[in-house]
C-alpha cells in the first residue's frame, strides 16, 4: 500500500505543477493581449493626432490665402475679411489647444477627447469654406 502511495503522491505533485504552468502561461497571455491592446490604442490615437493636424494645416493655409486676398481689399470689405479671419483663427486656436489635450490625454480620456476635436473640426472646417466661398463669390 505505501508503494502504491508515493506514484500516487507524485502524479499529485506534477499535476499541480502543471496547472500552475498553465496559470503562468495564461497570466502571460492576458499581459501580452493588455499590451497589445495598448499599444492598438496608441497607434489609433497617432493615427488621428496626425490626421486631425493635417487638416488644421490645411485651414490654416485656406486662411492664409484669405488674408492674402483680404490685404489686396479696401474700405469696407476688408474690415470684413479681417473680423471674420480673427475669428477663424480664434477658433482654429481653440481646437488646437484641444487636440493638444487629445495628445497628452490616455486611455479613455482620448476617447473622449476625440469626439469634441472632430465635432470642432468639423464645424471649423465647414466656417473656413463658407468663408472662402463668401470672399470668392462674385
Amino acid at each position: 500500500m505505501k508503494f502504491l502511495m508515493v506514484p500516487a503522491l507524485a502524479m499529485v505533485g506534477l499535476l499541480s505543477t502543471v496547472g500552475c504552468n498553465q496559470r503562468s502561461d495564461t497570466s502571460e497571455q492576458m499581459r501580452d493581449a493588455a499590451e497589445e491592446t495598448r499599444e492598438a490604442a496608441e497607434a489609433a490615437k497617432r493615427d488621428f493626432v496626425n490626421s486631425m493636424e493635417t487638416r488644421m494645416d490645411q485651414m490654416e493655409a485656406r486662411i492664409d490665402e484669405m488674408k492674402d486676398r483680404a490685404s489686396k481689399a479696401s474700405g469696407n470689405a476688408k474690415r470684413k475679411m479681417e473680423e471674420q479671419i480673427d475669428k477663424l483663427e480664434a477658433e482654429m486656436k481653440d481646437t488646437r489647444s484641444t487636440l493638444d489635450e487629445v495628445k497628452d490625454a490616455s486611455g479613455d480620456a482620448w476617447s473622449r477627447l476625440k469626439n469634441n476635436v472632430e465635432s470642432s473640426m468639423n464645424d471649423l472646417g465647414n466656417r473656413v469654406e463658407n468663408a472662402w466661398n463668401e470672399l470668392t463669390k462674385g
